[in-house]
């Protein structure tokens, strides 16, 4: 069976992706979207919607077939799914093989739509995905499957870890933007902050978006997922902004003192210069006083005549002739 209509939700972890994903899973007229292409889950997959594949190209034809409502399929991908799946069965598939990614997914999923969706607040969404991975917590339901929210450990804060989902959250998100431009993809981009605040009106947007006919009797669904963000997670930002100045403050006053040692270390250099100038001044300073020595003593031994010859040469070399002549005339009125 060939869906009529396909599309793909793109997105990085604790971005609103399942608020979505699930809102449009319960208007039953847009597919079941979920995360089929998690590669540790593809068993976990096979198994929960009956079907067996011998390669990834019956998987996802499993997939599609199991999942498609209405004439309508969508899926939800992380950016690792496509380097740790697509990447690597795409390019297994000969007809596939070698051809631009966003090629690859045209041919696999009939042409799909793309949604993209986003979060503003990177801190926020590092923050809750450190305390998803620690609690294995991911979503709190209203009235159903309440037993899902019991937490595998109690959360606790820790800056690195934070830091660490802040920048892989980044990365991937540019990755997608980068995916988007390169194939000139303009997706519907969806804001979490946004969609969280007009759940009913962004999933009616989407639907129309796939142009997909609503029916009559169509009503948008209410959401039926918690916010999971409490005090806790407050908590957890002010220390981490708190660490992070802590941390800013630390490494402008290691800049500091390295610029002043530098400093110290030119003062140094320079004076150091300096001083094998004066060196070098004295030295040449006692060679000159030791040559005017000599000099001194050759001419204590010469005949007094030569002497003052020699000394009215130098005094006419160096005195020029009006201010001899003018020195003259003063002798003589003397």
């Amino acid at each position: 069976m060939i869906p009529e209509k396909t599309y793909l939700i793109c997105a990085t972890p604790r971005s609103g992706s399942y608020l979505l994903s699930y809102g449009l899973t319960r208007t039953q007229l847009a597919g079941r979207p979920d995360e089929y292409f998690q590669v540790r889950d593809f068993f976990t997959w096979t198994e929960r919607l009956g079907f067996k594949a011998g390669s990834f190209t019956e998987y996802v034809q499993g997939v599609i077939q199991a999942r498609t409502v209405a004439g309508v399929f969508g899926a939800k991908i992380m950016w690792d799914h496509m380097d740790n799946c697509f990447s690597i069965y795409l390019n297994s598939i000969p007809e596939l093989m070698g051809k631009p990614r966003h090629e690859q997914l045209a041919r696999l999923f009939y042409h799909p739509r793309y949604i993209f969706i986003t979060r503003r607040d990177k801190v926020r969404q590092a923050v809750s995905m450190v305390r998803a991975l620690q609690t294995q917590v991911w979503q709190i339901w209203v009235d159903i499957f309440a037993e899902q929210t019991t937490p595998a450990q109690q959360p606790y804060f820790d800056f690195d870890w934070i830091e660490r989902e802040y920048w892989n959250l980044l990365k991937a998100e540019q990755h997608w933007r980068d995916f988007f431009a390169a194939s000139g993809i303009e997706p519907l981009t969806l804001v979490y902050e946004e969609f969280a605040e007009r759940f009913e009106d962004t999933i009616t947007d989407v639907l129309r978006y796939l142009k997909i006919d609503l029916p009559p009797t169509y009503v948008p669904p209410t959401p039926t997922i918690h916010k999971q963000a409490d005090a806790l997670n407050e908590s957890w930002i002010e220390q981490y902004y708190a660490e992070q100045r802590r941390r800013a403050a630390l490494i402008q006053a290691i800049e500091l003192r390295q610029a002043h040692e530098s400093e110290l270390l030119s003062a140094q250099q320079e004076v150091e210069r300096l001083g094998s100038q004066l060196l070098a001044l004295n030295t040449e300073n006692r060679a000159l006083h030791q040559q005017l020595e000599a000099l001194q003593r050759e001419i204590a031994d010469m005949p007094r005549p030569v002497v003052e010859l020699a000394a009215r040469r130098v005094y006419r070399s160096i005195v020029p002739t009006p201010i001899r002549l003018k020195l003259r005339s003063l002798r003589k009125r003397r």
